[in-house]
């Protein structure tokens, strides 16, 4: 069940008051734009009872209505603007709502971070300019947006929306801040913000108003959220938002709601001040969002201002339906912030680290350890000792529980035997609540034992290296390939070590925590990293650099140039090595050049036509590393040409003033200088949006970069990789003993950088080592990745039942086609659905269903087969 949101010109159309298309009764829309384009597919994705909220004359959403069934299609002529066949939803149950909910009130700047967030998943009726999308009829409502619309309509009518109400309960799902606890979350916005002194005075805004209303986290009056992404803490009471701080680019600001009274004073004050167009409250009296930066503004100017409205709010709400709409996002860490400065004092100080102990005298068993991980606590075991240093961690902070003793008698040695983090502190001086590493492998640290009490603080940096894995810590041994395959059969763990490697190769330091791995891994996906998967019809244009069709509009059919994934990611690693070798000052001109560009970028973007360049030709398209432009009579470039950001860099990083000084550039492109006058007025558009106070960013630091390719043996690797089969060895890459480069199709030239690493796994299943393109053998250094029957010391469940099955395979087919350890890890699951649901399928596909073959290996393995039953399956062991 999903909501939707109709956009609908009614007044002064008559033909829209009454009969079929009238508001409330159907969606019509025609089947497509008249260019031909499918812009209304939307109509043909409601479902029955879905909810549709009625946008109507770009004035706000007067109506609700249910869909009375799926779309049919029907005679458009007299209700589409159109003729012919058109899209129609027949709809139910409609109901005018009063109050209406404007769009003044939904779409306003102090919504800004909250409606951004939902437009960037995916298309909204709204822009980024928070102003309505032309064209977009109907589009769909996500949860968080309908939550907003919802919260905005029940503040004024103390009511839910009609039939809206149970379909916005509040998920437990990740918030802005997905996978971070809510300490965590703010603790990072903060430090995303990078302004201790503009939320400094956040919180002391927030706490005034606080303490004048006598509010507490408790009060369900009062809702506050952090938004990593967006770099932006908030704080509302009742239905109305208080204050909120912000950072956008290189500016920090903070926001107020004021009564319009105070706006001139205000004004005088602070001459930059920005006044929201936007009106709040009441008639009587009137409200204004005002927003300044943080470094000009004197907090005891606005003190007054910001309680009057806060206490009218208090005065006539109990609960606030954003605190009751969006309960997932509240986080109560920024009221005790705003109250206590003990609280807020901690989130710009580093984690604090300890390390415990866990040996029990006179109990059984004294090591408490395994009881500790397995409740998900610690516990102080002296009634009368360190009650006050257990009550004073806080939440967040990271413990490892020790063990110390001696080796060959006289040196100290000390162990970590568990990880984790402090989740809470009920502050009684013997209990912590504790998050332990799951997949924590105890192991021994690199400095010496000695004396540690129950509870210590650890303060010395090369202690938390040793002990949590800090980037410094042991990085000059982790040393990779930079081509490597892991190869063996199913099950085996190629994926788990390859996404441990890639963590590791990432973050240049030993990486044990398959958790810690995969939020690493996650983290830079789509950056750092790129996973694909090849498959036999993988090609080298989709690997490196190829052609797609490309229409425009009605013109003919012609193709622009697309680059693949590898190409992408070279392209940014080249980048990062490149920037990494250059003077600061000479990096702090590329970054105000990038700047400039994403904000012409956006500007493009945001635009509803294509950018007119000059009467003749129009930017059509931002591609990844160029625009692509073309003019109204270009009839040999349908398509058009492609203005590369490179050359309009170049531009700026030799200060051209004129058309003329491109055409004695030997660094730009041929198509730079033959055509020099768009070039030159693109390169002053963007040259407008140069931020005016930047600092210089300090030197770039060298990254690493991985490309994981997963069944790299399905592909025709000749045919993928094509030239790059040797561009890829160590001593031809970009800093390498024998740097070469290649033309591409293109005529674009490329060489891989050495920051890039290549990681790929193999199927041995599939095919043997063996069969490999020799020319890949070379180039690449291979892993071995065959079952295990023992991990630190214990032994896989159900170890003789896998050993036994492999040995017979061993014999039958060889060492590729074994079944791999991942099998029999959950220790959950019994033997019996194992083997049927799992290893059986996987020896009939090994053995082109041969049951008689398969029922010798199970019985080999001591199992008793269940003649009954096809597909072969097992009753369990054999006694």
């Amino acid at each position: 069940m999903k909501v939707w949101i109709e956009k609908k010109l009614v007044k002064g159309r008559d033909d829209r008051l009454k009969g079929e298309p009238i508001l409330g009764k159907a969606l019509w829309s025609a089947t497509k734009s008249s260019s031909g384009v499918d812009i209304y597919s939307t109509m043909r994705e409601v479902e029955p009872n879905d909810v549709i909220l009625h946008l109507t004359d770009n004035y706000g959403i007067t109506g609700i209505s249910l869909a009375a069934g799926k779309f049919t299609e029907a005679d458009g002529s007299q209700h589409s603007n159109g003729v012919g066949l058109a899209y129609m939803v027949p709809l139910k149950d409609f109901r005018i709502l009063n109050p209406v909910v404007t769009r003044d009130k939904l779409l306003r700047e102090e919504n800004r971070a909250q409606l951004d967030q939902i437009r960037k998943q995916g298309k909204v009726f709204y822009n980024k300019k928070l102003e309505l999308n032309q064209g977009a009829y109907l589009t769909e409502s996500p949860v968080e947006l309908s939550r907003l619309i919802n919260s905005i309509y029940s503040t004024q009518a103390g009511q839910d929306l009609p039939y809206i109400g149970g379909l916005l309960q509040p998920q437990n799902g990740p918030s802005d801040g997905a996978n971070l606890d809510k300490w965590e979350e703010l603790k990072v916005t903060v430090q995303r913000i990078n302004d201790r002194e503009a939320v400094e005075k956040f919180f002391d805004a927030a706490g005034h108003v606080l303490s004048k209303l006598n509010l507490s986290t408790d009060d369900q009056l009062v809702y506050a959220a952090a938004f990593v992404k967006h770099r932006s803490v908030q704080l509302t009471i009742g239905g109305r938002y208080v204050t909120n701080v912000h950072r956008k680019g290189d500016s920090v600001k903070l926001g107020f709601h004021v009564p319009a009274e105070y706006l001139d004073h205000l004004r005088e004050r602070y001459p930059s001040l920005l006044i929201s167009n936007e009106e709040g409250g009441s008639k009587e009296k009137p409200l204004r969002w005002v927003t300044l930066e943080a470094e000009k503004l004197n907090l005891n100017d606005f003190l007054d201002a910001i309680t009057v409205p806060a206490e009218e709010s208090r005065q006539a709400q109990k609960v606030s339906q954003f605190r009751v709409q969006f309960a997932h996002l509240h986080n109560k860490w920024i009221i005790e912030a705003s109250k206590g400065w003990e609280v807020r004092s901690r989130l710009f100080e580093d984690t604090a680290h300890y390390l415990v102990g866990a040996y029990w005298d006179e109990h059984s068993p004294e090591d408490q350890t395994e009881r500790f991980v397995e409740q998900g606590i610690w516990e102080n075991g002296y009634d009368d000792k360190f009650l006050r240093e257990v009550s004073a961690v806080l939440e967040g902070s990271r413990i490892a529980i020790k063990s110390v003793f001696t080796r060959e008698k006289t040196k100290p040695v000390m162990a970590i035997k568990a990880r984790g983090r402090v989740t809470a502190n009920p502050n009684n001086g013997k209990r912590l609540q504790v998050e332990w590493e799951k997949d924590f492998v105890p192991s021994e640290v690199g400095f010496n034992g000695g004396y540690w009490s129950t509870i210590s603080i650890v303060d010395k940096e090369e202690h938390i290296n040793a002990i949590w894995g800090k980037k410094e810590s042991r990085k000059e041994n982790m040393n990779y390939p930079l081509n490597t395959i892991f190869y063996g059969p199913p099950g085996t763990g190629k994926t788990y070590t390859t996404l441990l490697r890639a963590a590791q190769i990432i973050e240049e330091r030993p990486v044990e925590n398959y958790e810690e791995a995969k939020r690493i891994f996650n983290e830079n996906l789509g950056n750092r990293i790129e996973f694909i998967t090849f498959h036999q019809n993988y090609s080298y244009e989709d690997f490196i650099q190829g052609l797609r069709p490309d229409t425009d509009k009605d013109a003919e059919l012609s193709f622009r140039k697309v680059d693949g994934v590898f190409k992408r990611i070279a392209d940014r690693a080249l980048k990062n090595l490149t920037l990494s070798e250059k003077a600061p000052e000479e990096v702090s001109k590329e970054f105000l050049f990038d700047k400039a560009l994403e904000g012409f970028i956006e500007e493009i973007q945001d635009g509803e036509d294509n950018f007119k360049i000059n009467e003749t030709a129009s930017i059509t398209e931002v591609e990844e590393d160029a625009f692509r432009y073309t003019g109204e009579r270009w009839k040999n470039h349908a398509s058009g040409n492609r203005m590369k950001f490179g050359d309009l860099r170049e531009f700026y990083k030799h200060s051209v003033n004129s058309r003329r000084d491109v055409k004695y550039l030997s660094s730009v492109s041929g198509l730079a200088k033959q055509h020099a006058t768009y070039f030159f007025k693109v390169y002053r558009y963007v040259l407008k949006h140069l931020p005016m106070d930047t600092i210089a960013p300090a030197r770039v630091k060298r990254q690493n970069y991985v490309i994981v390719i997963d069944e790299i043996n399905r592909a025709n690797i000749s045919r993928v990789f094509g030239e790059l089969i040797t561009l890829i060895e160590p001593d031809k890459r970009s800093h390498g003993a024998i740097p070469l480069r290649c033309t591409l199709p293109s005529g674009e030239e490329f060489i891989v950088p050495s920051n890039l690493y290549i990681i790929g796994t193999m199927n041995t299943a599939d095919k043997s080592i063996a069969l490999l393109d020799i020319a890949l053998r070379r180039r690449f250094e291979f892993e071995a990745m065959y079952p295990k029957y023992q991990f630190n010391g214990v032994e896989l469940q159900d170890k003789e039942v896998l050993e036994k099955i492999n040995r017979k395979i061993i014999e039958l087919k060889g060492h590729d086609f074994q079944i791999g350890h991942a099998y029999f890890m959950e220790k959950s699951d019994s033997l019996l659905n194992k083997m049927n649901k799992k290893v059986i399928p996987l020896l009939l596909e090994y053995f082109m269903n041969d049951d008689k073959e398969v029922r010798g290996i199970l019985q080999h393995a001591g199992m008793e087969v269940d003649d009954t039953a096809w597909p072969l399956e097992i009753k369990g062991k054999r006694d």
